[in-house]
This record gives structure tokens, sequence and C-alpha cells, in this order.
């Protein structure tokens, strides 16, 4: 299996933990898949990542695609009509994984100019926008507070882990 030896000291954001940072690279099981061993100081915890399947987290992008993700967030975009709740709500669930944080920035754009969101959605995104948030506090080495007034958010409205 190839991976990337020089991930070891970067970081990576998870909606569950945070933000963590890269400590080795190990294999579980003689023979088995490589893990990326993470420590989250936030947590005070070690959690393990498969490399070949990054649906949970995601390396942190660059001060250049946090900043072209902010630019995203803010504008205004098109509301999206469905034919049914259902199709909304799975729709709405399979942007909220987008591992591109400008896409992902164009997804919390468009679900936070929402009245209302539906039951299934709202926790996810809440903890979407929180690891957002957190993510470009980290990267641009911002507070929260700052963040959330170049997003025009109340920090109150960031879901606190």
């Amino acid at each position: 299996m190839n991976y990337n030896k020089n991930v070891v000291g970067e970081s990576i954001i998870c909606n569950g933990h945070g933000i963590g940072e890269i400590v080795d690279v190990v294999n579980l099981q003689e023979g088995g898949e490589l893990f990326y061993k993470v420590t989250f100081p936030k947590d005070r915890c070690i959690n393990y990542f498969s490399i070949e399947n990054k649906n949970k987290y995601r390396l942190l992008s660059s001060k250049k695609r946090i900043n072209e993700a902010i630019k995203t967030f803010n504008m205004k975009n098109d509301s999206v009509e469905y034919k049914t709740i259902q199709e909304k709500i799975t729709e709405q669930k399979r942007m909220l994984k987008e591992d591109g944080i400008v896409k992902l920035a164009k997804t919390l754009s468009l679900l936070n100019s929402e009245k209302e969101l539906h039951p299934q959605i709202s926790k996810i995104f809440k903890d979407s926008m929180s690891t957002f948030v957190d993510e470009i506090a980290f990267v641009l080495e911002l507070k929260k507070s700052e963040v959330c007034s170049m997003l025009s958010l109340k920090e109150s409205e960031i879901s606190k882990r």
C-alpha cells in the first residue's frame, strides 16, 4: 500500500473530534490496511483513521483554500428546489459530506440561509458548521469570534462540543 510518509505532523479535521495531528502511520493487523494514528489534544484522545477510507476525516486545507471557502460562504446562493422532503434530506446529507472545503462552504451557506432545517439535517449541519469555523480559526490563527464575524454568524449559533 502506498501512502505519503510526509503526512506525519499534518493536521486533520474530523466532525466528532475537531482538529488532530497525525503522529504515526500504523498497521493494526498484520497484512491489514494502514491507519493514521491521530492525537486530539482538545479531547485528550488518540484515534485511528483508515488511509483508504477518508469519509470520516480530511487533511486541513491551505490558507488559499480557506480564503476561497470564506468567499464562497459569503456569496449569495440560489436556493435549490426538491421534489420531495426525502429527496431534500438525502441530498443535503450528501452535500454535507463534501470533502472539499470550498464545496462544503457553498453547502453550509445554502443551508444557513434556509429559514428552518429538517430535524434530520439540523445536527449534522451544526456539527459541520462548527468544524468549518474551527478549521478556519486554526488555519488562519484567528479566534472563533473573529471567524464568526467574517462569516456574519453569531457565535451562539455555532454548536459547542
